[in-house]
């Protein structure tokens, strides 16, 4: 799941041009932020998740497609098990440390660092399935992605005030996955799946309009690289999410 930095300032910052004052850049993303500053910060983030997004498809396809990249991880299964302990780490230290993250070099790493572990463990598990069963999981991705992002800008409900019923669904969900994981069983594992792809739309909601600003909770200018890691794994989630229904569909 998606690492949330959950921003609220009880009336949120009037107006203010941080090109034009000496004041800090952290301020939130209030309906009194000037537009550009608010586009820019989406733009950015947005630029930052579609590297991510085609670094970790393009590496995919490449595992895919040379037999040689595939039967190195065949070979080297505790691969998979060394990125998932160091892409665990960065997750409490964007947690716990969110002040150090926001220095320019070291959120950089971190993001590169994440975009790398998770690229290499979804990479070997996704060329299990046939070319047709992804083509159809990253168009059925894309296209529940557009929409949930169409509903989070269009929507006047606030989904972030809804963080603590997210999180507890999250904690409620994780104990199905790891089952599923222990005892194979393709009802559960359909409905684990199922629960976990509209558990993961909801986040992608809240990281969306997290994004935009305006709502109970939001980042500030400096969380771009929280708001690009949270993205990046909201939409990640749900891909292998819909690769895991339609596997246990298929098969």
């Amino acid at each position: 799941m998606s690492v949330h930095g959950v921003r609220n300032e009880a009336g949120a910052a009037g107006y203010y041009d941080p090109e034009k004052t000496m004041t800090g850049d952290h301020y939130m993303l209030s309906e009194t932020t000037p537009v550009y500053i608010r586009n820019d910060f989406v733009k950015k983030v947005l630029g930052i998740v579609s590297i991510q997004l085609m670094v970790t498809f393009g590496y995919m396809l490449a595992v895919y497609n040379i037999p040689a990249l595939f039967n190195f991880y065949m070979k080297h299964w505790y691969i998979n098990i060394i990125f998932g302990v160091i892409y665990f780490i960065c997750c409490i230290l964007i947690y716990c440390a969110r002040n150090f993250i926001r220095k320019p070099y070291v959120g950089g790493i971190m993001l590169c660092i994440i975009t790398t572990c998770i690229t290499n463990m979804l990479a070997p598990t996704m060329a299990y399935y046939s070319s047709l069963e992804l083509l159809l999981g990253a168009g059925i991705t894309a296209g529940l992605v557009a929409a949930i992002a169409l509903f989070a800008c269009q929507t006047k409900i606030d989904v972030t005030s809804f963080y603590s019923y997210l999180l507890i669904a999250t904690l409620v969900i994780i104990p199905v996955g790891i089952s599923t994981m222990i005892w194979h069983n393709k009802t559960l594992t359909i409905i684990y799946s199922g629960a976990g792809a509209l558990l993961v739309s909801f986040f992608l909601i809240f990281d969306i309009q997290l994004l935009l600003g305006d709502r109970t909770h939001e980042f500030t200018v400096d969380d771009y690289i929280e708001a690009s890691i949270s993205i990046y794994l909201d939409i990640i989630s749900l891909f292998t999410h819909i690769m895991r229904l339609i596997g246990e569909i298929n098969h």
